[in-house]
C-alpha cells in the first residue's frame, strides 16, 4: 500500500509535486513489480476545486504509471479527510451537508469531493487490503469507501478499536522482504 504524498510542495527544497506523489509511487510500484506482489494499492485523490492541480496531476501520473507498468492495483481516489470531533471550517462542514442535498449533490459531484471521517477512509482502505478480490471497481471513489462501512461505522456509532485487537508486531520487521506476505496462524 502506498500512502506517502503531500498536498504541499516546496520547489526550493527540491520537493515538487512530481517528486513528492508520483516519484515515490513509481518506487513503490517498481519494487511490487520485481517482487511480484500480487496487488498494490495506491493512495490518490479526487479531482476538487480546492486542491492544487499539480498535486492532482502528479496523482494520475502514478495512476497511469501503475497500468503501464501492468502490477495489479487498486487506485483508492479518495477525498480530503478529517477526525470526528475536531473543529472544522463552515466551509468543509457545508460541502459534506451539501452533499445531501440530492440534485445538487449530484451536479456538483460533492459526493465525491466532501470530505469524509478518517476512520471511514482506513476502515474501507483496510477492508479492501485484506480481500482485494472482492472489490469490484479497479478505482475506489468516496461513496464506494463510504459503502465499505456500515450504517452505525459511517455515523461514528461502530465498534471502538482498541489496542488488544491489534497483533504484535514481527520480530524481526527489519529483514522483512518488500511483499512479504506472513503466513496466518
Amino acid at each position: 500500500m502506498h500512502t506517502v504524498g503531500s498536498l504541499t510542495a516546496d520547489p526550493a527544497q527540491g520537493l515538487t509535486h512530481q517528486r513528492l506523489n508520483f516519484l515515490s509511487a513509481r518506487n513503490v510500484i517498481n519494487m511490487c513489480s520485481s517482487d511480484g506482489v500480487p496487488t498494490c494499492i495506491l493512495m490518490s485523490t479526487t479531482r476538487a476545486p480546492w486542491l492544487n492541480r499539480g498535486y492532482v496531476h502528479a496523482k494520475r501520473d502514478a495512476e497511469e504509471y501503475v497500468g503501464r507498468v501492468g502490477v495489479s492495483a487498486l487506485i483508492v481516489r479518495a477525498p480530503l479527510v478529517y477526525r470526528r470531533g475536531a473543529p472544522r471550517s463552515l466551509f468543509w462542514r457545508l460541502i459534506s451537508g451539501l452533499r445531501h442535498v440530492p440534485i445538487l449533490g449530484w451536479l456538483l459531484r460533492l459526493n465525491r469531493i466532501a470530505p469524509m471521517p478518517v476512520d471511514v477512509l482506513a476502515r474501507a482502505v483496510a477492508r479492501a487490503a485484506l480481500n482485494p478480490r472482492r472489490v469490484a471497481k479497479p478505482i475506489l471513489y468516496a461513496p464506494d469507501l463510504r459503502r465499505m462501512n456500515t450504517r452505525d461505522e459511517r455515523r461514528g456509532r461502530g465498534p471502538e478499536i482498541s489496542v488488544e485487537n491489534v497483533p504484535p508486531p514481527f520480530d524481526a520487521l527489519d529483514d522483512v522482504p518488500i511483499g512479504f506476505t506472513p503466513r496466518q496462524s
